[in-house]
């Protein structure tokens, strides 16, 4: 009888040991392939929301780092110099690296108006504690194509986009949305004149509004009219239980009017020369500090398989140490905690059960061998071969192994997704109690960057246990060679077996 049917003999005829032997991989198995597939979801949803969340990335402030700041030196006296954002030609040498598709620095500034109506939604109190009823956001471009309709945040309905004399002109010429340009009744090639607000420093203890105001006419040229596009959190109607912030980015979206850097410069000096014309008490600059200064950058990737990369070349070009290289992949980081630490756990719980499995494993096999000491002597003595008679242990051991090891590929499955659903579904509502203000700065700067706009409960909804190919050749990858060295240290003992001694 040759050693394979040897081997397939021994396994029906000792099926005490064999069922020892099936139930230890068994339950072993089942703590593997649980953990395996836990590690696997939590990798798949990862991959799938920073795909969702694309690639782009801006320079911004590093919120822990300026609260230090601030709390070392709680006059601020030198904040203005020691704070300083990054300058123009840092942001061209990031926009120059070979990760970025096309890049643009945006000059920011606002309008406060009593006759020209921007978009407020239901209940909206936007319009609270402002010198002017109506409230515009004014976003400089230096990318004549406008970076928000090349990554689709809006869609142009009518007119266009500016050209590279526009970039390059003081000239307030502007692309407004659809629905401003609804309310005030105005198309493509008309002007409109935006009546900006503007208030004294002495305030009315009551209202808290300004005690006197002074309107300065701004003359804006249509040159396009877009439309806002809906996150996909508008589309499916989830909220993100910040109904505030969402109603907010919202009405922002719709009341921006793009323009030129040059022309959000020039329109903010102006009204700066104003107050002071106005209001001579006021302090110099109050109005828009450091205006012409301070740009935010924005970076749109090739792929966000790039962003770490990106990442890493672009942190020494920002010379502060209080701003930030952000991208918009860092949002599933920032709220991806409870999944964070389940693809940790699990790690390391594959790392104990590998282990475990081939301690436990090899003793087990070890005993067996030496139940069996005067069978395999006979063997030896009758002139089989060492190498046919280890190859015997092997088959046996295999056999049943893998036996085991495939209905535990579908428990163990069955295992993770209960264990993990319950555990997830605990750690999201532990961490939805400890939301702070600076998730709510955070959920801003994300809204600048993506389209999408992520709560845990997004990621909690993502994350699946499933039956994938992937996660089933990754268990029996794993699982084979955990059983390989599980059996050969104990074939050393063959090895040394004496068929001499053994027989006397």
């Amino acid at each position: 009888m040759n050693f394979f049917k040897r081997a397939f003999c021994s396994i029906t005829r000792k099926k005490g040991k064999s069922f020892i032997l099936f139930a230890v991989v068994f339950v072993l198995g089942n703590v593997i392939a649980g953990a395996i597939a836990i590690r696997q979801a939590t990798i798949n949803v990862e991959k799938e929301i920073k795909s969702k969340l694309g690639a782009t990335a801006t320079i911004t402030t590093d919120q822990k780092k300026i609260t230090k700041y601030f709390s070392e030196h709680p006059d601020g006296k030198d904040a203005e110099k020691d704070l300083a954002p990054p300058k123009i030609e840092e942001i061209k040498k990031i926009g120059e690296l070979s990760y970025v598709k096309y890049y643009d620095y945006s000059n920011s500034g606002y309008l406060t108006t009593n006759n020209l109506k921007s978009y407020q939604s239901k209940d909206s109190d936007s319009g609270m504690m402002n010198v002017g009823k109506y409230n515009f956001t004014l976003k400089g471009v230096n990318y004549p194509k406008i970076l928000d309709l090349e990554e689709n945040k809006i869609k142009l309905v009518s007119g266009r986009a500016f050209s590279d004399k526009d970039i390059l002109s003081e000239s307030p010429e502007a692309v407004i949305s659809q629905k401003v340009a609804e309310l005030n009744n105005l198309a493509v090639g008309d002007s409109m004149t935006a009546d900006a607000v503007i208030g004294s420093e002495e305030y009315n203890t009551t209202t808290g509004l300004p005690k006197e105001t002074a309107t300065k006419d701004i003359p804006i040229k249509i040159i396009g009219i877009y439309q806002s596009v809906k996150s996909d959190k508008q589309n499916s109607s989830k909220s993100s239980g910040n109904g505030s912030m969402d109603k907010y980015l919202e009405e922002d979206k719709i009341n921006t009017l793009y323009l030129s850097n040059k022309a959000v410069v020039k329109i903010q000096e102006t009204l700066n020369e104003f107050q002071q014309e106005k209001f001579p008490s006021t302090e110099q600059g109050s109005l828009s500090a450091s205006v012409s200064d301070y740009y935010q950058s924005y970076f749109v990737l090739k792929s966000p398989e790039d962003v770490e990369a990106f990442k890493q070349e672009a942190a020494p070009y920002v010379k502060s140490k209080y701003y930030k290289v952000l991208a918009s992949a860092d949002q599933y980081d920032s709220i991806a905690g409870p999944i964070k630490g389940m693809a940790k756990i699990a790690k390391y719980v594959i790392i104990v059960s590998v282990l475990a499995t081939i301690f436990i494993l090899a003793l087990v096999v070890l005993l067996f061998l030496r139940d069996r000491k005067h069978e395999l002597g006979i063997y030896l003595s009758l002139g089989e071969k060492r190498w046919k008679v280890i190859g015997q242990i092997v088959i046996e051991v295999f056999v049943v192994s893998i036996v085991a090891m495939t209905l535990s590929v579908f428990s163990g499955n069955v295992l993770a997704k209960g264990v993990s659903d319950s555990l997830v579904q605990s750690q999201v509502s532990t961490s939805e109690k400890d939301s702070s203000i600076e998730d709510t700065t955070e959920a801003y700067e994300f809204s600048q960057l993506s389209n999408v706009s992520l709560s845990q409960k997004d990621i909690a909804h993502s994350y699946k246990v499933s039956l994938s190919p992937v996660y089933i050749i990754s268990y029996y990858l794993v699982g084979l060679l955990t059983l390989l060295v599980a059996t050969i240290l104990p074939l050393v003992y063959i090895v040394r077996l004496n068929p001499k001694k053994i027989m006397m």
